[in-house]
């Protein structure tokens, strides 16, 4: 508990600081600088002991004041345009990265795809989606392979909110599956769910890496099923910072992705892609 009592002490003060006018926060600074400074001269240059004492814990405390201004002066003089741009080259670069480097080796690493491009671009939003798409006469070579048809998927950053998701259009002739949503507490009844059972593995990996795994069964006028599959995870704090959260959550989106549609290919419940024009 003593440990917790500085940083929300800092935090709330800090917050106060923030929400102070402009020129109250800059009047504020030039204040605790000229301070500081002057607590600084004292302990460095005065004669007597007493006074240099009262100056270096004067300046103690000053130090810590002036670093939250700093800070407050920078989250002022940080917009959402900022934060957007953050979101777009993860999104946009990164990710879309991370998707071209499994499709590029795709053979060497088995992945349901070879080729990958963006389909719509974040346009100062939080998703964007990708068109995953695969070389029918080079998977010709390796016809054991189950060959998944075109697909798209989003992938969505809201800063604190990560979800990869796809609509994806099953041959099930069967009635139509229960909507589901599974997480840590139920996620043992995907094995008896008559649809999703077959993407055992995708949840339960999805599952204990924190997803929260949603699925949503439309019918189709042709008789086929769209499934609305949804992996969402909210996360503690905003990784847009971070160059080793980011590369994790984009290579976990290039797995998921791979891993669903290879188990969807596997138990044969994609319909076939079409074949190549000669």
């Amino acid at each position: 508990m003593a440990d917790n009592t500085p940083t929300s002490t800092a935090s709330g003060l800090h917050e106060v600081i923030v929400t102070l006018p402009r020129p109250a926060i800059i009047a504020l600074a030039v204040l605790l600088l000229a301070g500081a400074l002057l607590s600084a001269w004292f302990a460095a240059l005065s004669p007597q002991q007493s006074v240099q004492e009262v100056a270096k814990s004067v300046l103690l405390i000053l130090l810590p004041m002036l670093v939250v201004i700093a800070a407050a002066i920078g989250i002022r003089r940080t917009s959402t345009t900022q934060v957007d741009q953050l979101v777009t080259a993860f999104l946009e670069e990164t990710v879309l990265e991370r998707f071209a480097l499994a499709c590029r080796h795709h053979e060497e690493h088995p992945y349901p795809f070879s080729e990958v491009a963006l389909a719509r671009g974040t346009c100062g939003r939080s998703y964007v989606e990708f068109r995953l798409t695969s070389d029918c006469r080079r998977c010709q070579q390796h016809p054991q392979r189950p060959l998944a048809p075109p697909a798209t998927v989003w992938v969505k950053m809201n800063v604190i909110n990560f979800e990869v998701g796809s609509s994806v259009r099953l041959v099930w002739r069967k009635p139509q599956p229960q909507d589901k949503l599974f997480d840590r507490a139920n996620l043992a009844e995907v094995f008896g769910h008559p649809l999703l059972s077959a993407l055992k593995m995708t949840i339960q990996g999805s599952v204990e890496e924190d997803y929260k795994v949603r699925a949503v069964f439309e019918p189709t006028a042709d008789g086929h099923l769209l499934a609305h599959l949804s992996f969402r995870q909210k996360l503690r704090d905003h990784f847009l910072a971070s160059p080793f959260l980011k590369r994790y959550y984009a290579e976990d989106a290039t797995i998921l992705v791979g891993v669903l549609f290879s188990e969807l290919s596997k138990a044969a419940l994609l319909p076939p892609p079409n074949p190549p024009d000669d």
